[in-house]
């Protein structure tokens, strides 16, 4: 793996077509601003209207395979870590200067070691604003940025449309760009639902429960990374380290990588990697803290559309029963082609001719039915 520091976030992928403003000499001064651990940010790849990948075919990251999973887990990633922020911001309401700290601390242990996005997004918690004007009303800069999300380069829709696989913290990530990007809409919304839906809540927690509360918070937001590298992984024929090249190191977080990077005769959509005993440890270990945050964040009506994906995924990748047996039987109900009954299927375990353990037989698909046969499943909800 190189060892060269990642680019900024704004160079890695076609930008948008609008140029942004020309910095002011005040600005200038403060965009190299970055932690020792991060690659500093300067002006020039901030204001850049090219990109490391215009030099190639202009489909290097629309077609390209390794550069679309990239981009998806890129993003994915990121808005992870950006719910998290919103807990630890806005529900247990810890400063900036505090909570930049904290990202520091988080990218020492051994999930997260190594993260750029942490030691970046420690850098973005302690910036000050940068206007000169407001000099004796000191703030920071992530307090003037808006929410939308209508400039970002980083979008995980070409991946989407490219794959049959489940990829739920994926799809998840993008579904919250998506509808961040049109403010107006929200705020009309807003206008009807109040903040008694929309907004999220600030907490009081005790002292004595605010350490576990944030330890949660950091085990879930690597499980919710471990669950959107192995959905990428599965998704898509790019290796790993073909993901972090193309994404410039910006997804680095080797103790992950190191979990996921399992050799793997399996096509896209097994989900390469969950045979592995260590990495099916640690989302074993790291599942209950993962649960608690959602469930927390789903009473202080924090915004959580990733985090609770990425808790889904883990109770249904490994599930021996699911709902989805009524919705068969319904279609079985109106279907005209009769009742497939367990019974009639293979045990689990059994391949067919489809792959998969499916197997088309008569117009009506057999396959294995979780929760038939002896073979030991994997499966590490409660």
């Amino acid at each position: 793996m190189t060892s060269t520091p990642p680019i900024p976030l704004t160079a890695l992928f076609t930008p948008p077509r609008i140029r942004p403003p020309k910095p002011s000499r005040h600005t200038r001064k403060h965009l190299t601003m970055a932690s020792t651990n991060s690659p500093s940010i300067s002006p020039t790849s901030l204001t850049s209207s090219t990109s490391p990948m215009d030099s190639s075919s202009s489909s290097t990251s629309s077609s390209n395979p390794a550069a679309m999973a990239a981009n998806a887990l890129s993003l994915t990633m990121l808005t992870a870590l950006s719910e998290t922020w919103e807990l630890l911001f806005k529900c247990l309401h810890t400063p900036l200067p505090e909570l930049s700290e904290l990202l520091k601390g988080w990218a020492e242990t051994k999930e997260l070691q190594g993260s750029y996005l942490l030691s970046n997004g420690a850098m973005v918690c302690a910036r000050p604003k940068d206007d000169p004007a407001h000099a004796q009303k000191p703030g920071h800069m992530l307090n003037e940025v808006q929410d939308t999300t209508s400039t970002t380069p980083l979008d995980a829709s070409r991946f989407l449309a490219s794959t049959t696989s489940g990829v739920p913290v994926v799809a998840a990530a993008q579904g919250l760009k998506t509808m961040a990007s049109d403010r107006a809409a929200r705020l009309r919304v807003f206008e009807l639902l109040g903040g008694g839906v929309a907004g999220a809540k600030k907490q009081k927690v005790e002292d004595s429960e605010r350490e576990g509360v944030v330890e949660d918070l950091r085990q879930a937001l690597a499980l919710a990374w471990m669950a959107a590298w192995v959905q990428v992984l599965s998704a898509s024929p790019a290796t790993p380290h073909e993901l972090l090249a193309a994404s410039k190191g910006l997804i680095k977080t080797p103790y992950i990588t190191s979990l996921t990077a399992i050799p793997s005769p399996s096509a896209p959509g097994s989900y390469k990697g969950l045979a592995h005993e260590p990495l099916v440890d640690e989302i074993k270990r790291l599942w209950p803290a993962l649960k608690r945050t959602v469930l927390r964040a789903l009473e202080w009506d924090a915004h959580v559309p990733t985090l609770a994906a990425a808790a889904e995924w883990c109770k249904v990748v490994g599930a021996k029963q699911l709902p989805t047996q009524f919705l068969e039987a319904q279609v079985d109900a109106w279907g005209g082609v009769g009742w497939v009954q367990k019974a009639q299927m293979p045990k689990m375990g059994e391949q067919g001719k489809g792959g998969m353990g499916m197997e088309g037989k008569g117009g009506k698909v057999e396959g294995v039915m979780a929760g038939e046969g002896e073979v030991r499943s994997v499966s590490w909800a409660d």
